[in-house]
């Protein structure tokens, strides 16, 4: 598996994430820099390369980041064309939490 990398940009006044590689406990320093990065952001997307994976550790890093920031009213939106990813964001209940969208247009409209 690659190493995560996580890269900051803006798209139309949104910042976004851009996450390619392995997410686990172990590598997610690269996530939670840019999560620090974005700090102040109200509204964050998260873009996930095609091949990019998840283990159940790198799901519950995703959560700490995210939940926390939920609650002070930030708004999140997961991309990531994988069926199997958002069936995965499904079953854990992360999609009641943030949408996921096929997308990066689709996840931007609307907002």
């Amino acid at each position: 598996m690659s190493e995560l990398t996580a890269t900051v940009e803006q798209i139309q006044s949104i910042p976004v994430i851009r996450l390619s590689g392995y997410l686990s406990s172990e590598s997610a320093g690269p996530l939670e820099d840019a999560f620090q990065q974005v700090a102040d952001a109200e509204k964050l997307l998260l873009v996930f390369a095609e091949k990019a994976f998840i283990n159940s550790a790198g799901l519950a890093v995703l959560f700490d980041l995210i939940l926390p920031a939920k609650d002070q009213g930030r708004q999140f939106r997961v991309v990531h064309p994988a069926k199997h990813f958002r069936k995965v964001f499904d079953i854990v209940g992360m999609s009641k939490d943030v949408e996921v969208f096929e997308g990066e247009e689709q996840a931007i409209a609307g907002w």
